[in-house]
């Protein structure tokens, strides 16, 4: 039987038991006892605390769940309050961005897919000031995506970065608008980092399993909930390290709102390559969060041993630092044919001229082979460690 590994480790724990079990409470019941004992101590260091839930992005979602408590001390309920506030002032300005670009989107018939929390603040959270985000993130087609940028261009956003790689490659392209507030867009033109992570019959599965939904005035397409656990668990576990409490608690919140297809869940996991995610999630969901996964699931997802392809691109543990340069050597690694990981290793040390003019502050092109050469050097040299 395969070894399963949680999210949750018990050395960095501490703090993040009792952000869950506040969560956990129905926000309209008083502090369960097991939240009491978590804060009990006289020693129990309240700055900590307060930091670990302002880096999970989660002062929102607590703000609301405790308020009408006296658990915390006036100071901490002062700063989550301030947090809770400037979240809903954010989400009201994203909301309405968001909806100028489905509109505009509709009105060129581009399907678009909203994704992580833009679809989890229509479908998952009742209210959008619970769901913080850094940007929005919409799926195109990538025959769509030229065309798409256009769109979002022509709305008063800028692109971070020029493209680094062919479209083949790129994935996602960034935008931000400054004005009258920050907004960001991150158009993806696949799901998954690298982009060959799925076959063109995979990413197409994902398409055909989306719904339209709607809230105020954003309407879109999401992922069916089976397929929105599968992106959730896969993107977090793809060069972001498991995710953060935030990320732990949507797939919580998916999996305990649905009526979910495990079959379906699991059999589309192993096909697409993506058990390795699930395995090393929904334990921890389980013992951490309560989450409602059956037994008999959890024991059929264990005994599921991942292809070798897999085990590759998976082949950092959870608790190891993961880098830009792993996750290219991962993008390698799992290439479905040798000829894709030489185009896809060959583009990530030799990006298009015009971002590496931008991205290395270079004056003259003449600066080009000498920005290169840096960039090898530095890629060498953290693949080593």
């Amino acid at each position: 039987m395969a070894s399963v590994q949680v999210v949750s480790l018990p050395e960095k724990d501490e703090p993040n038991a009792g952000i869950r079990h506040c969560i956990n409470s129905p926000s309209d019941a008083p502090p369960t006892q097991a939240a009491r004992e978590c804060f009990a101590s006289p020693a129990f260091d309240w700055e900590v605390f307060l930091a670990a839930v302002r880096a999970n992005r989660l002062a929102p979602l607590l703000h609301e769940h405790t308020r009408a408590w006296d658990l915390f001390p006036a100071r901490v309920r002062a700063a989550l309050q301030e947090d809770a506030l400037r979240s809903a002032w954010e989400a009201s300005w994203q909301m309405e961005a968001l909806a100028e670009i489905t509109v505009a989107f509709r009105a060129a018939g581009i399907p678009l897919v909203l994704l992580k929390g833009a679809a989890l603040l229509l479908t998952i959270y009742e209210k959008p000031a619970l769901r913080p985000m850094c940007d929005l993130d919409l799926l195109v087609r990538e025959h769509d995506l030229a065309q798409a940028k256009e769109i979002v261009l022509a709305h008063g956003y800028i692109q971070n970065w020029p493209e680094r790689y062919p479209t083949l490659l790129q994935q996602q392209i960034g935008f931000r608008r400054e004005k009258p507030f920050f907004i960001g867009v991150d158009l993806h033109s696949a799901l998954f980092k690298p982009p060959h992570l799925l076959k063109t019959w995979q990413e197409e599965w994902f398409w055909q399993n989306t719904i339209a939904t709607r809230k105020g005035s954003v309407d879109g397409l999401v992922l069916r909930p089976e397929a929105q656990l599968l992106h959730l668990c896969g993107h977090a576990w793809l060069g972001h390290h498991g995710g953060d409490l935030m990320n732990q608690h949507d797939a919580h919140e998916v999996i305990r709102q649905n009526a979910l297809d495990w079959d379906l869940l699991l059999e589309k996991a192993r096909a697409f390559g993506l058990l390795i995610p699930l395995q090393r999630t929904l334990p921890g969901l389980a013992a951490g969060w309560g989450t409602p996964v059956p037994a008999g699931v959890l024991a059929r997802l264990a005994a599921l041993k991942p292809t070798r392809r897999e085990q590759r691109r998976f082949r950092h543990k959870p608790w190891e630092r993961f880098s830009a340069v792993q996750a290219m050597l991962a993008g390698v690694a799992g290439a479905p044919d040798p000829l894709t990981a030489l185009r896809y290793a060959w583009h990530m040390l030799f990006p298009y001229p015009q971002y590496m003019m931008s991205a290395y502050g270079l004056a003259h092109p003449r600066q080009l082979p000498l920005a290169y050469l840096r960039r090898m050097a530095y890629l060498l040299f953290r693949a080593r460690l």
